[in-house]
């Protein structure tokens, strides 16, 4: 200590080293302070001028001092870090005090109930944003968070000024009890509510391939099979771990040629769909027929990611339409094509014979004496003989023929491109085919017909006119003694 003339002691001055230590600490904590509020920084200067005054004082109390600056200086820059970075979530963040009123609503918050954090304080989140019904839930995270210590995760509805009711994903954890906030909580909470949506209609989607009653195939984009439902399982008999990985070609049948598989994928690829039949073979070995409709998945660019197939087994469909077509086109007796039948294949061949310049014969056959069989024997044989004639005429025929019965005894053949050389040749034929007896049972019975034969478009160039004149010719036949032939004249 110095004394002054008076003999008073006066205070040590700091050296000047350390006045200009603590300005450059001081130089250095003011760049920090320009991230502050506008009040921390008022703060700051005033303590900072309350430093300068006491720069007379004793070395150990400016320290002191400078210590405290400091540390009010950090504290003031944590709290406003904070409330920048509250601000800046995405996500809802709430602190509430021991009664559940709103200490802390961030900028997020804000924004979706529109109301300002200096208005809410103190309201608690049933008052704001919560619904009646949800209040419980949100009450029970609280208590469950500070009862365990642990934070509380779960979900409710949350109004939302702009977007209506949401779906918040909660996270609650209590607070320490000091300061005020004894018995509090800080919630954050996350919008699920898009992602809840996904995810029912990604079940949703799950539910209806897992149920479908048709059997679907998704395959990648170079064709291996992703995954089945279980209606392909039921219908191919294949397990789902069992073709996944694979192509489908493990399901052909052989019954289409490379063609058809080369304009099924050029319609898929191009047009993005296909549609037909196709013949397909299950895993034991047996062929069934399915519809099958194929489609292309495609990405926001446009491009094939998938492609989806789903079809369905018309095996026993195709056997009833083809029932119903034989019976409404094919005599039930022998299973010859009937008099239905017959009308729409001549008028066919006449118009494809009229095109290319070409003849076609008709054969009218008409039994002998057959009447004398069913009267004598009964129709039971009279059917065994009309089942084993239609059966002879049918094998003694080229492919492009047809044979049909009318009716009774009757039958009649059509022959396209016979003409008069070729026409007797094949009546020839068919009277030595007839010739042999036919056996039914015991019963060893003779069989002749007798046959008239016109010619298109040389006997009539229509089907009511060439099979007048067919019949007239067999009558002709029959006149001349049976077991044989007539061409028709004119």
């Amino acid at each position: 200590m110095v004394g002054d003339a008076k003999g008073t002691p006066s205070p040590e001055r700091p050296s000047e080293g350390y006045v200009s230590s603590l300005n450059r600490k001081l130089a250095e904590k003011a760049l920090a302070m320009r991230c502050m509020s506008y009040t921390s920084r008022i703060k700051a200067e005033l303590l900072t001028q309350t430093l300068y005054v006491m720069k007379g004082s004793k070395k150990a109390l400016a320290q002191e001092m400078e210590e405290r600056l400091m540390a009010q200086i950090e504290l003031e820059w944590e709290r406003n870090f904070i409330s920048v970075a509250l601000d800046a979530s995405g996500a809802f963040i709430v602190v509430l005090d021991g009664k559940g009123g709103v200490v802390r609503f961030n900028r997020a918050c804000q924004l979706s109930t529109g109301n300002a954090f200096q208005s809410v304080r103190g309201l608690t989140l049933a008052q704001l944003a919560l619904p009646e019904g949800d209040v419980p839930l949100f009450d029970t995270l609280v208590a469950q968070a500070r009862t365990t210590g642990k934070p509380a995760e779960g979900e409710t509805r949350w109004i939302s000024l702009a977007d209506g009711v949401r779906t918040i994903q909660w996270t609650v954890a209590a607070l320490p009890g000091r300061g005020g906030l004894g018995g509090g909580s800080i919630a954050t909470g996350i919008d699920v509510t898009e992602e809840r949506r996904i995810r029912e209609r990604l079940n949703l989607s799950q539910t209806v391939f897992d149920n479908a009653i048709e059997g679907i195939m998704i395959t990648d984009v170079d064709g291996i099979i992703q995954s089945v439902n279980p209606a392909f399982t039921r219908m191919t008999g294949w397990e789902a771990d069992e073709v996944v990985g694979r192509s489908p070609k493990v399901l052909r049948s052989g019954r289409h040629d490379e063609r058809f598989y080369e304009v099924l994928w050029r319609s898929l690829l191009e047009e993005g769909s296909w549609k037909g039949e196709i013949w397909n073979k299950r895993k034991d070995g047996e062929v069934f027929v399915e519809w099958l409709s194929l489609t292309a998945v495609r990405n926001e660019k446009g491009e094939a990611t998938h492609f989806v197939g789903v079809f369905d087994d018309i095996s026993e469909r195709k056997a009833k339409e083809e029932l119903i077509h034989k019976l409404a086109y094919h005599d039930p007796l022998t299973g010859l094509p009937n008099r239905q039948l017959f009308n729409e294949r001549i008028s066919l061949e006449m118009a494809h014979a009229r095109r290319d310049r070409k003849e076609v014969a008709l054969l009218y056959i008409d039994l002998d004496r057959f009447k004398q069989i069913n009267d004598t024997l009964g129709h039971d044989v009279g059917d065994g003989v009309l089942c084993e004639v239609a059966r002879r005429l049918d094998a003694t025929l080229r492919e492009s023929d047809t044979v049909a019965r009318l009716g009774g005894d009757e039958f009649v053949i059509i022959a396209p491109g016979l003409g008069a050389e070729g026409a007797p040749t094949l009546a020839t034929k068919i009277l030595g085919e007839l010739d042999r007896p036919v056996m039914v049972g015991e019963h060893r019975l003779p069989v002749t017909p007798s046959i008239g034969v016109a010619l298109f478009p040389l006997h009539g160039d229509d089907r009511e006119s060439l099979m007048r004149h067919a019949d007239m010719a067999m009558y002709d036949a029959k006149s001349a003694g049976r077991n044989v032939f007539r061409i028709y004249e004119a």
